[in-house]
């Protein structure tokens, strides 16, 4: 596993004393946090993409994907941090609605594609984003810099200068925000970055 993704686990992983499980599908609960729901967990992580699925991926959204992000998606198909507070989207399987089918990540294809912001360059990909504001996480394939982007819009409110960066940084900061039973310490505080 890459060092950042080894970061990352090791802040997920702390959320292990509240419960988790493994899904038939391969996705690992971590972290139930049933005072958010009655089947929510803090962190969900799916399953790694074979090259044949992460060409389905560019297939779908159009568009070559960043080589950090393959990297990403060669480990986890996607994750969701910290009750949703912040995802990375990946290759969704199904839209059934029950069983362990139903843990599905965020679909590419929507951000990219159907919902796609009129002014966002040709190359641009978008690859997760924020519960709180619905702002939104996106990169180039040419460059390893990572922006989180204003609602509808490909207009830049902060960048890092890799996904690794982010992601690591990210989970440090969310985690800050959320005591050791998964409940965040201030409501009010925003989960999005300054």
């Amino acid at each position: 596993m890459n060092d950042y993704l080894d970061e990352v686990m090791e802040i997920v992983l702390k959320a292990e004393q509240l419960g988790s499980r493994r899904l038939s599908t391969g996705v690992r609960l971590i972290g139930h946090v049933p005072h958010v729901a009655p089947e929510a967990y803090f962190h969900v992580l799916y399953p790694p993409l074979d090259d044949t699925q992460i060409l389905t991926v560019e297939q779908q959204i159009e568009r070559p994907l960043p080589s950090e992000l393959k990297d990403f998606y060669a480990h986890t198909n996607g994750i969701k941090l910290f009750a949703y507070a912040m995802t990375i989207d990946g290759l969704r399987h199904s839209y059934v609605r029950t069983g362990d089918e139903a843990w599905q990540p965020y679909s590419m294809d929507i951000p990219n594609v159907k919902e796609r912001p009129r002014d966002a360059d040709d190359s641009f990909v978008f690859i997760g984003g924020y519960r709180w504001d619905g702002s939104t996480l996106g990169m180039s394939p040419d460059s390893p810099v990572v922006y989180r982007c204003a609602r509808y819009t490909a207009e830049p409110i902060n960048e890092w200068p890799s996904f690794g960066d982010m992601l690591v940084s990210e989970a440090r900061r969310l985690s800050a925000l959320f005591d050791e039973n998964g409940r965040k310490i201030n409501e009010d505080l925003p989960t999005i970055p300054s």
